[in-house]
């Protein structure tokens, strides 16, 4: 049969019987077999151990059975299944021990290319399962550091993966989204078009792609482009926050609605010229303003024929020499004739060059401005300057007449009366007609000193010596020690620190000496004041000049108030774009306040 039988003794190991079978497993003859120790057989493929424990259960008479890997006489492996009973004597003890072994070789092989094929299979298996953990890994930060928001919504609208950039779209934390349904965390979501279209993927199974101002539950919104694909079990979401892509379209369109509705008002028109074809287009207002219907062909000759006639030799040579010829920028003002309405207008063309690389003049862009009114207005202006003009020579000229009136009436009433007792009193005193009590030479010396005050004070109202040198400041100053020694005004100055006379007009601070100087004389003269409060201070570019009395006052309201001298000075303050407040009531005193620009 398929099994072989051995023999051998329980003391020292050496084989007493062997069957055929055995020896053609092993290789070895018979003669070979017999009186060889079995270990040899063995050859060292099992453990000390091992063959410990097998000797151990036969010398206690007990049968051992298992599986025992042997060497062959060619050195080839073989296993057998072994069944080896122990013979033991009247003590019990082994004597010998018969083998029963069956060829398991080639199961054993098959088992081993079994384990083996199972080996490099769960290697294979651990290769391919690292591989998908390391894609999962890689897909997972690829999903989570994607611009683009991923979500993946479950067919009960539960959230079941977002990724960072969903995180930031949603507004809400990763933990606050997973497991909860969108009408959760967006309460009323499903009355809008976008969860519309999501329902439709998720029933249909239909893509779509949208844009959507998303509105989250603190009242604020954004905008998003939405990628919508059925996936397995529900639906996913590629969303792109466009909401600065959003706000730029609708500044744009904010821009053209402004530079339209600009154009409009301030009837500017623009305009794109090419010189190849011969053909330009313009915007609605330029068409407006030449009088062309929006749908006609804008050619060159168009442009040239809506020329004004007497312009039109001076337009048509201008272009073909000056922009064509020397390629310089367009910029002309030039009249036309509306097409429409047939009137005359005034425009402003500018236009930029445009050349290729050859140099070669290709484009014109530009705009053409409609300024018949500021024309109308420089010539209302330049007429209304010159009506000033004449009203300033008019009022200088009486100013000079009133000042040599007063000039000469202050010389015969005061001066010329002073220096006429002098002369009675020194003729006195010559002839000896007088008593010595008289005191004539004392009252002749103070008589002459009265009209020394009297020419100072003339002189001080015709010229200012002290301003080319000092400057407004310390004019100011002398002139109000002057009014405070001759007047029994008193006069206070307050000139803030902010005033610097660092490259002051010397013509503007003259008439802002002159206009303080004249309303001095009209304090003393008509006010009847006791104090006078003048201030000058500046603020950024502007000088601010009040001059203040505590007199009588009068009624603004009357067209004589104040007489040439208001007039006067109002009209030297607003030749230098100046203003001047008048403010006064009956015994209320008078505020004159100016502003003039520094500049």
């Amino acid at each position: 049969n398929e099994s072989s039988i051995v023999s051998i003794t329980s003391e020292k190991g050496i084989i007493k019987h062997v069957n055929d079978n055995f020896c053609n497993i092993s290789k070895y003859s018979r003669g070979e077999l017999l009186g060889m120790d079995h270990n040899i057989v063995k050859s060292g493929f099992h453990t000390k151990e091992f063959l410990r424990g097998i000797w151990q259960m036969l010398e206690q008479g007990q049968i051992w059975r298992g599986e025992l890997k042997n060497r062959a006489k060619d050195g080839t492996c073989y296993w057998v299944d072994t069944i080896i009973v122990p013979f033991v004597d009247e003590a019990g003890k082994p004597y010998q021990y018969l083998g029963l072994h069956s060829d398991i070789t080639q199961r054993k092989e098959l088992e081993e290319e079994i384990m083996q094929m199972n080996r490099e299979l769960k290697k294979r298996v651990e290769e391919k399962t690292r591989e998908v953990i390391e894609k999962e890994q890689q897909y997972r930060f690829l999903f989570q550091t994607m611009r683009e928001g991923i979500q993946i919504i479950g067919s009960d609208w539960k959230y079941l993966f977002v990724n960072g950039s969903a995180i930031e779209h949603n507004g809400y934390s990763q933990d606050e989204l997973i497991g909860y349904t969108m009408m959760e965390k967006y309460p009323g979501i499903e009355k809008t078009e976008l969860f519309r279209a999501l329902e439709n993927c998720m029933k249909n199974r239909s893509a779509d792609v949208l844009e959507t101002e998303f509105k989250f539950p603190d009242g604020s919104s954004r905008w998003f482009k939405m990628s919508i694909q059925p996936v397995a079990g529900g639906i996913s979401i590629l969303s792109m926050d466009i909401d600065e892509r959003k706000k730029v379209e609708q500044q744009l369109m904010e821009s053209e609605r402004f530079l339209s509705e600009t154009q409009e008002v301030s009837k500017i028109g623009s305009y794109v010229l090419d010189f190849r074809s011969g053909l330009w287009k313009g915007s609605q207002v330029l068409d407006t303003i030449f009088g062309l219907a929006p749908n006609s062909e804008h050619t060159v000759d168009g442009w040239v024929s809506v020329i004004h006639p007497e312009d039109h030799a001076m337009m048509t040579e201008y272009l073909a020499v000056e922009v064509i010829g020397k390629k310089q920028r367009f910029d002309k003002e030039y009249r036309i004739i509306n097409r429409e309405t047939k009137k005359e207008r005034s425009v402003h063309g500018i236009g930029d060059l445009e050349f290729d690389a050859d140099g070669t003049l290709i484009k014109m862009m530009g705009t053409i401005q409609d300024v018949t009114e500021r024309k109308k207005l420089e010539k209302e202006l330049a007429e209304q300057k010159l009506k000033e003009q004449k009203l300033i020579n008019e009022i200088t000229i009486q100013t000079q007449e009133k000042e040599r009136k007063e000039l000469g009436r202050e010389l015969h009433d005061n001066v010329n009366q002073i220096l006429a007792i002098v002369k009675m009193y020194l003729g006195m005193l010559n002839s000896g007609d007088y008593a010595s009590e008289d005191n004539l030479l004392e009252k002749s010396y103070e008589y002459v000193d009265d009209a020394m005050k009297e020419i100072r004070k003339l002189s001080h109202s015709l010229v200012a010596p002290s301003l080319g040198n000092l400057g407004l400041k310390e004019s100011l100053q002398i002139l109000a020690n002057d009014a405070n020694l001759l007047n029994d005004l008193q006069v206070h100055l307050d000139i803030d620190e902010s005033f610097t006379e660092d490259g002051a007009d010397k013509t503007k601070e003259l008439m802002l000496y002159r206009v303080v100087q004249e309303q001095l004389n009209n304090i003393t003269k008509y006010a009847k004041a006791n104090e006078a409060f003048i201030t000058l201070k500046k603020q950024n570019d502007t000088l601010f000049l009040t001059i203040a009395d505590n007199g009588v006052g009068f009624d603004t309201n009357r067209k004589s108030t104040g007489g040439i001298g208001l007039t006067n000075m109002k009209s030297r303050i607003e030749f230098y774009s100046g203003k001047m407040n008048v403010i006064s009531a009956p015994q209320q005193g008078c505020k004159i306040e100016i502003s003039i620009p520094s500049v």
